[in-house]
C-alpha cells in the first residue's frame, strides 16, 4: 500500500517536495511513510519545583509505551519518568526532553528549575 500512495502524495506534492520510492521518504516532508509527521510538544515548557517533589509533564504524542522516550539531561538533578513525571533531587536546572521513539530528530523540550 505504500508503494501506491507515495506516488500519488508525490504527485499531490508537484514541485514542492521530491520523491525517493526506494526509500519511501518525501523529501521537504517531515518524517517518512508510516512514522509520526506532527510535531511533538511538551508542556508546561518551564517550570519550578522543589527538591523532593514531583510534576507531571505532557506531550501532545500520547503515552503509549515504546512510542516517546523522555531524558532528562542531568539525573543528579531531576530524573523524568516513562510517562513525564519529573522528580527534582537535587537543587540547578535541567532540560527535559521527549521525542518519538521511530523519529529521534522529532523532539520538544522543557525547562525544569529544581529550588530547595
Amino acid at each position: 500500500m505504500r508503494k501506491i500512495l507515495l506516488p500519488t502524495l508525490c504527485l499531490a506534492l508537484g514541485a514542492m517536495a521530491a520523491c525517493d520510492s526506494n526509500t519511501d521518504t518525501v523529501a521537504g516532508i517531515a518524517g517518512t511513510v508510516g512514522s509520526p509527521t506532527i510535531p511533538i510538544t511538551v508542556q508546561p515548557t518551564n517550570v519550578q519545583i522543589q527538591v523532593g517533589n514531583s510534576v507531571q509533564l505532557s506531550t501532545n504524542a500520547g503515552t503509549s509505551p515504546g512510542q516517546v522516550e523522555w531524558l532528562s539531561s542531568n539525573v543528579n538533578i531531576a530524573t523524568v519518568s516513562a510517562t513525564g513525571v519529573v522528580t527534582g533531587f537535587s537543587v540547578g536546572t535541567v532540560v527535559i526532553t521527549v521525542r518519538f521513539v521511530s523519529d529521534r530528530n522529532n523532539a520538544a523540550t522543557a525547562l525544569v528549575q529544581v529550588l530547595p
